[in-house]
Formats: C-alpha cells, structure tokens, sequence
C-alpha cells in the first residue's frame, strides 16, 4: 500500500503545478492599468465652456480661492474621461478638487484632499500673493483667448506674482504670463519656445 499512496501524492502535486503553470493569472497578481494623460491638443476641441466660467462654477458650489485649473483628459482601462478640474482653497486651509464639466459646465464632484502637502502649496502660493490681486477667473479673462486650457498662480523671481495661463492655439500650446494684481501681460511664449530656451541653458551649463 505505500507505494500506492507515494504514487497518489506525486501525482497531485504534478496535477497542482500544472494548475498554476497553465491556469489563468491570479487577479491580485495583475498590477492596476496606470492612466494614459491626454495632450491638450487633443481634447480642446471637446471646451465648449470658457475655463473663466468653470473656474466661477467650481468657487460657487464649494466655497474657496481657485488657485489652479485647468482641461485635463485621460484613459484608464479602456474609459476615456475629459474634466476641468479645479484646486480650490478651503476656510480651512485645505485643498478641494472640484471637476467641472467640459461640455455644459455642471459639477461632477467636489472630493476634499487628505494630503496636507497639497493644501500647504496652494497656501504657500495664496501667502504670497499681493492684495487686490485678481481671481484666477478674472486673470483667465485677461487673457484675451478662446481656448485658454489651463491656468495657475506662481511666484517665481523673474515675474513676481503672476498667473501661468496656457491656451490651445495653431496646433500648439502657448503661454501667456499675467500679473496676478494688474492683469498685464508679462511674457508670451509656446512650448517650443521654452525647449528651445531648456536646451540653450544646458547647453550654457555644459559650456
């Protein structure tokens, strides 16, 4: 008998390696499709809203400053999704993401962020900020475009105080620099430019 029962035992356990070998995979082994980000190029088309208006309807349902938004569009497990999205700065001091609708402007959610990081950006960037400095919505008007995609404030030494504002245009990406309390324009330049301007400076650094 016990040649028998070592028989039975070698062949479960060739009967379980098999299963494992040719089986279909687990799904807790299967890592999670990481999100494809869409170009703005891409989804302009797809702003039927001004991002001023977005900016306004995000402010007026979750109460805070708009210290960024802008179009973002990507794809993750075969969804494809388009929103404006809308970092605001609570009473509290903490972030609010609020996703705007590109088509009609409707609010599709309005999540608090945990991470205290990102409330300790926005408020580094709205401490300083000038008094009087414009809304975000007021700078985006400013700007004087059609399809401005995105915008933001900054501070940086060059420009001080200012709002980064990119629009979709001629099949490229611009950037118009605002001054976030005057609303002048500070500077104009597409992406190509600021690679150009990238390679020459490394290129300075390496020399």
């Amino acid at each position: 008998m016990k040649p028998v029962r070592w028989f039975a035992v070698v062949a479960m356990s060739l009967a379980a390696a098999c299963s494992n070998t040719h089986g279909a995979p687990r799904s807790a082994e299967t890592p999670e499709e990481e999100a494809t980000e869409l170009d703005f190029r891409e989804i302009a088309a797809e702003l039927k809203i001004s991002l001023a208006d977005a900016i306004d309807a995000a402010v007026a349902n979750a109460r805070g400053e708009a210290i960024e938004a802008g179009l973002e569009g990507e794809v993750a497990g075969g969804r494809r999704q388009v929103f404006i999205e809308v970092m605001l700065l609570g009473a509290d001091g903490s972030a609010v993401e609020v996703k705007v609708s590109p088509a009609d402007g409707k609010i599709l959610s309005v999540e608090k962020d945990d991470d205290p990081k990102e409330g300790a950006e926005l408020q580094a960037v709205r401490a300083q900020l000038p008094s009087g400095y414009l809304s975000l919505a007021d700078v985006v008007r400013r700007a004087g475009a059609a399809k401005v995609v995105s915008a933001e404030f900054e501070i940086d030494r060059k420009f001080g105080a200012h709002a980064s504002v990119k629009v979709v245009s001629g099949g490229d990406v611009h950037e118009i620099k605002i001054d976030a309390k005057s609303g002048a324009v500070l500077a104009k330049h597409t992406e190509k430019d600021e690679k150009e301007e990238d390679e020459d400076e490394e290129d300075e650094d390496e020399g």
